[in-house]
């Protein structure tokens, strides 16, 4: 996977990152939970394959906690030649430390995929096919071209260039990019008002889950696409601007909602592969066919790699993004990852609906933003509603039920409504679980002034 070993690690930028809107839940409540976020951990390294061709896309193996390294192009030196026809005749020279390098000065307006997206009249499954079709036919522009996207989508009026994807590691082209922001104002498109950028933020959600979809069936798994997605979004999501942070985070995290849903997929389609074995296998020799055990053994053999690979994806994005972007300073961003992780565990409980997952959960019902709290109590509810699960939320019922209880006379209204209905939920599956001085305050509220918190309360009676 590509990113450089110079890379500066996570680490280093949790506390510029964390807001004091972040509460530590007790002590007592985090050391109950399992705890598998040290930077430490091992058994769990994200290990991609080296690219099959020269250039971007190998890993030096050992290097950091599990994260890519990148070869094949320029880590330290100086950068401060360039081809002329490599450069755009607008480009401008700037320093970044002792390197000099080029960035494309302000153009006109192109019709890239930001574009698109933000004029809302172009299908996105066609400007997926678009880019498919063009990364078949050049990678590297087209990821220029992908790349370039979600700087637009960061509000940055830079130009990522041919010769900066390819000398430049992607913490140096961001630290270049940060150069070309708008300085009057603060805002950019994701968090921008007005029902164009609305529609915008759901498009362009909406083009990066279908676009990961879209390439498993072909290019996900030649060891180049996705290892330089994921490492500029990582990237991205670790800047200290906030606007490549929450538009880098905001689409890691729905590449890893896409993951999740084909790590599904492949999942039922080795069980499927494998009940086709036991019954072929089952049979009598005359009525066997002579090379299907073979093809189903190939086939397995494969989704169980294409498995492996997801999977070890998945685990990086959360050990390299979510477990620091959970405590931004930023409560959007808080928000988005508690959102995200809630529909990872209603997509894939079997790997998701654990403790070890759960836990951040839990900790964030303490946060000091009510939409935060709000947002925790929106992930939970559908899964104490889905009989299925509710045998798996023990543990993590047992270690809040006392927070979700004060939450139901939380000073946000809202957070109150949904802490009802969440203890409403619990209820049904373990009438035990709350003693009667928790039901008798929550009685108490069907007398409350605001209608839905009284209203709320009525049902749970």
């Amino acid at each position: 996977m590509t990113v450089n070993g110079n890379t500066r690690s996570m680490r280093q930028h949790i506390q510029r990152s964390l807001g004091d809107d972040f509460v530590e839940p007790p002590a007592s409540v985090m050391s109950a939970m399992p705890n598998d976020d040290n930077e430490d951990d091992e058994g769990e390294e994200f290990q991609p394959k080296a690219a099959s061709r020269g250039g971007r896309a190998t890993t030096t193996p050992g290097r950091g906690r599990g994260r890519p390294s990148r070869t094949g192009r320029k880590t330290s030196g100086t950068v401060n030649q360039t081809d002329e026809d490599e450069m755009e005749t607008s480009s401008v020279t700037m320093s970044i430390g002792n390197n000099t390098t080029y960035v494309g000065a302000a153009q006109s307006e192109e019709k890239g995929y930001f574009h698109h997206l933000l004029a809302g009249k172009t299908n996105i499954q066609v400007l997926v096919d678009q880019w498919i079709d063009s990364y078949q036919a050049n990678r590297d522009e087209a990821l220029i071209e992908l790349m370039q996207f979600f700087l637009d989508s960061s509000g940055c009026k830079g130009k990522l260039t041919q010769t900066m994807y390819l000398k430049m590691e992607h913490v140096d082209m961001l630290r270049a990019m940060t150069e070309h922001f708008d300085e009057d104002t603060s805002e950019y498109p994701i968090i921008m008002s007005g029902l164009q950028y609305k529609k915008f933020r759901s498009s362009f959600s909406e083009f990066v889950v279908l676009l990961i979809k879209q390439a498993s069936y072909s290019i996900i798994y030649d060891q180049y696409m996705i290892d330089n997605l994921v490492t500029l979004l990582t990237a991205l999501s670790d800047s200290p601007v906030r606007a490549f942070r929450h538009t880098g985070t905001l689409a890691v995290l729905k590449v890893m909602t896409a993951l999740v849903d084909i790590a599904l997929t492949i999942s039922i389609q080795k069980d499927q592969c494998q009940r086709q074995y036991e019954a072929e296998r089952q049979k009598s020799s005359a009525r066997r066919a002579a090379d299907r055990l073979d093809t189903l053994t190939t086939k397995r053999k494969e989704l169980e790699g294409n498995e492996n690979e997801i999977k070890s994806f998945m685990n990086f994005i959360f050990k390299g993004v979510f477990i620091h972007r959970y405590r931004d300073i930023v409560p959007d961003i808080r928000c988005l990852c508690m959102s995200e992780l809630g529909e990872w565990m209603k997509s894939y409980p079997m790997v998701f609906l654990d403790d070890i997952y759960l836990k951040y959960i839990g900790w964030t019902l303490y946060d000091k933003v009510g939409d935060c709290r709000l947002r925790c109590l929106l992930a939970l509810i559908p899964l104490f509603q889905t009989t299925d699960l509710v045998g798996k939320l023990e543990l993590f019922t047992n270690r809040f039920k006392d927070r979700i209880v004060q939450m139901t006379v939380d000073c946000e209204y809202e957070v109150a409504v949904q802490a009802i209905k969440l203890l409403t939920a619990i209820l049904k599956f373990n009438e035990r679980i709350l003693e009667d001085k928790d039901c008798e305050n929550i009685y108490e509220l069907v007398y409350h002034s605001h209608r839905q918190v009284a209203q709320a309360a009525g049902e749970f009676l």
